[in-house]
């Protein structure tokens, strides 16, 4: 039998060890994140998966606040630090990306006014969040669902963790489904580039009307002029 509080012994180990979850954090440091383009609102055509989004990092939230205070109450604190913390930089990247919509805005101000100083003042925010909202929510489903099977066990503590399996699944399916909108709105490479970058070179062939046409405005006319005859 297992005693109220603790978890089975290969659970256990395997939430105590740190290891996975700091490699989810070195990780989501190291992976470049690069956008199509930067801005404070979304394009159109996203509006649908950004809704979704939206109520996955709401879902989110509250999920971590019941699973830090289930967590403390039940003794697990300990085993699930890491990955209570890692669900704060997913959630802080996704207020921050959304920090003018009125339903993050008082959390945005919370926040760039106490531990996320330096980012309000480098004017974080916008589409520049998107991808390390969607790299942070997707590393933290996959090391939760890889440690903390076990957890689901332990109500109401295994629900907030069922909760938080959901909400930052969806956060990333939907932010990777506005990365793909996004970059195919982007134009093409090299079609930026206008029609007349052959006139500017040297090649004066491909030049309407071609060197004939030069040479017909020019003063110079061969074969005309009285010269000299060879052994005349």
């Amino acid at each position: 039998s297992v005693l109220p509080g603790t978890f089975h012994s290969s659970t256990k180990k395997a939430l105590l060890d740190p290891r996975a979850a700091c490699l989810a954090g070195i990780f989501t440091m190291v992976v470049p994140m690069q956008m199509p383009a930067v801005s404070a609102h979304f394009p159109a055509p996203t509006d649908g998966a950004v809704k979704r989004m939206k109520f996955s990092i709401m879902g989110c939230g509250i999920s971590m606040v019941g699973r830090l205070v289930c967590a403390i109450a039940q003794g697990f604190l300990g085993q699930d630090f890491f990955g209570i913390l890692n669900m704060l930089l997913s959630f802080t990247a996704g207020v921050f990306m959304f920090k003018e919509d009125e339903r993050f805005a008082s959390v945005y101000k919370c926040m760039a006014s106490s531990i996320c100083q330096t980012c309000a003042a480098q004017g974080m925010g916008g589409t520049q969040c998107l991808m390390p909202f969607l790299v942070f929510s997707a590393i933290n489903f996959i090391m939760d669902l890889i440690l903390r099977m076990g957890a689901l066990a332990f109500p109401p503590y295994g629900m907030f963790v069922l909760m938080s399996w959901i909400s930052q699944a969806a956060g990333a399916y939907f932010a990777f489904t506005a990365f793909k909108i996004m970059r195919d709105l982007e134009p093409a490479e090299g079609t930026e580039m206008g029609g007349g970058f052959a006139l500017q070179g040297g090649d004066q062939s491909e030049a309407p009307g071609g060197p004939s046409q030069a040479l017909q405005g020019s003063s110079f006319t061969p074969f005309t002029g009285s010269g000299t005859r060879l052994g005349g």
